[in-house]
């Protein structure tokens, strides 16, 4: 019959980690604050310190015509649902309407490969009367989240329009609205501009078509060109562990249930400052990372061979921190 103890539950990594920390009573340290030194451990610790094969995933999305960024999403509904916190990084390939593209993680490198081109052009005079103006911009289509407007007042105060990547325009505003594709606007200021004061247009105008290159960065996609159309953009991604939250909840691999609780240890002597007990448990430590590892290193091994042709490796795509 098996031994339950050796189980790896998380009751059992519970288990390991009184002993290794001597305190075998609740009263001295609770399950539930166990289990934030276990999840902490396991939701950022391990993805930031181990690269491993049993995370990695496609995530997919559908680009829209004229849109740019995609963002983290609430609405459970959503291919970009969650991202933030379910993934840690992405890495290529990256594949953007079936064919292989750039992925940028550092936003310098990003705009200096894509750099903004902004426009500004008089869209009016101000009367000291008139707070309503509209038209249609000199370059489009506009990218969303470029437009601002803004003028002088009647009293010399600032007048700031600018787009809220939906359409519509926020500020000094009673109503205003932008359409993108055409560079048509409305816009009802809620103070009128001063006597001969220039109202102001800055944007930046583009040209859309398919994409070549994605920066992920703070919880956001940007693409470039920006999209003329739909197009399904795949990358692969680290999705973070799977929390422990139930007695019998296991890792997402057996073998890392010592792991875990060796890591989890290490987290509560750190925050104790109890340097004598770090150094007596950090050889295990090293030797389950090292087991954990094992199985990946075995893989990227195989991949890496893989690469090799004619004498020549293969462009591999940059990885992204998300």
């Amino acid at each position: 019959m098996a031994d339950s103890t050796n189980l790896p539950t998380l009751e059992n990594i519970r288990k390991k980690i009184r002993r290794l920390i001597k305190a075998p009573s609740t009263s001295q340290i609770t399950d539930a604050q166990l289990d934030d030194y276990i999840n902490t451990f396991v939701l950022y610790d391990i993805p930031q310190e181990l690269k491993l094969d049993i995370l990695q995933t496609t995530l997919i999305f559908y680009t829209q015509p004229y849109k740019d960024i995609y963002e983290n999403s609430d609405d459970p509904n959503s291919d970009l649902y969650n991202i933030k916190n379910i993934y840690s990084m992405f890495t290529g390939p990256l594949i953007i309407g079936g064919r292989v593209a750039t992925l940028f993680n550092s936003k310098q490198q990003f705009y200096n490969y894509y750099p903004p081109q902004n426009y500004k052009e008089t869209i009016g005079t101000g009367t000291g009367t008139q707070s309503h103006f509209s038209g249609t911009l000199e370059y489009k289509p506009i990218l969303q989240k470029s437009l601002y407007i803004s003028s002088v007042g009647l009293t010399g105060e600032k007048i700031v329009v600018y787009d809220n990547g939906q359409g519509q325009l926020e500020g000094d505003t009673v109503f205003g609205s932008i359409d993108y594709k055409t560079g048509s606007f409305d816009i009802d200021f809620s103070n009128c501009p001063g006597i001969n004061e220039e109202v102001y247009a800055q944007y930046e105008p583009i040209k859309v078509s398919k994409p070549t290159a994605l920066l992920a960065h703070g919880g956001q996609f940007i693409l470039r060109p920006v999209p003329d159309k739909v197009y399904k953009v795949e990358i692969q991604a680290y999705r973070r562990p799977t929390i422990l939250l139930e007695n019998g909840d296991n890792p997402d691999l057996a073998q890392w249930w010592q792991y875990i609780a060796y890591g989890a240890a290490k987290k509560i002597f750190e925050e104790r400052m109890d340097q004598n007990s770090l150094n007596l448990i950090f050889p295990e430590l090293h030797r389950q990372e090292i087991l954990v590892l094992r199985r990946t290193i075995s893989q990227l091994s195989q991949q890496r061979a893989a690469t090799i042709y004619d004498g020549q490796t293969s462009p591999t795509n940059k990885i992204g921190d998300f």
